[in-house]
């Protein structure tokens, strides 16, 4: 990796924390999911439906009956959303202020590259990042699907 590759560096730099978000996002997507199954009992279906429907609309939990609803509304509609902001917030203040902090960044811009580009490629690597998250939380779904079953819930199929 040279220094005239920011976006090498700024995930080389990154990967203990990229591992770590990845794993918190991945086992709190993992445990909401495995919930799903309680959700479905008799009990919790008359609890959910004592709530104001008000409170359940803030928090999107619209429709909780069905497995793609429940996922949409906990999984992908609160939790991961958030926690993914929560990354991208921290992981672009570190790569705006990182090396700054660190004593580093006149040795940055020492090298021929432009101060667009390296903020440029930073923002690539941080997409990058969130783009593996995401993935990485797609297959876990995909591998949970059949032990918690997610009935109408399937990974999207090729076009023909």
């Amino acid at each position: 990796m040279s220094p005239r590759d920011p976006f090498g560096k700024a995930l080389f730099d990154a990967r203990r924390s990229l591992l770590g978000w990845t794993v918190a996002v991945l086992a709190v997507g993992a445990m909401y999911a495995s919930f799903w199954p309680t959700i479905q009992t008799p009990e919790m279906t008359r609890a959910l439906a004592a709530y104001p429907k008000g409170v359940m609309e803030a928090f999107n939990y619209t429709d909780l009956t069905s497995a793609a609803g429940y996922l949409g509304s906990a999984v992908y509609g609160l939790l991961v959303p958030l926690l993914l902001v929560v990354f991208a917030v921290s992981a672009g203040t570190r790569a705006v202020a990182g090396d700054e902090e660190a004593g580093t960044l006149d040795l940055t811009l020492a090298h021929p590259v432009g101060r667009a580009r390296l903020a440029l490629h930073r923002f690539a690597a941080l997409a990058v990042a969130i783009v593996v998250i995401t993935a990485l939380l797609g297959l876990v779904m995909v591998g949970l699907s059949g032990p918690v079953d997610f009935a109408g819930v399937s990974p999207p199929s090729s076009p023909r």
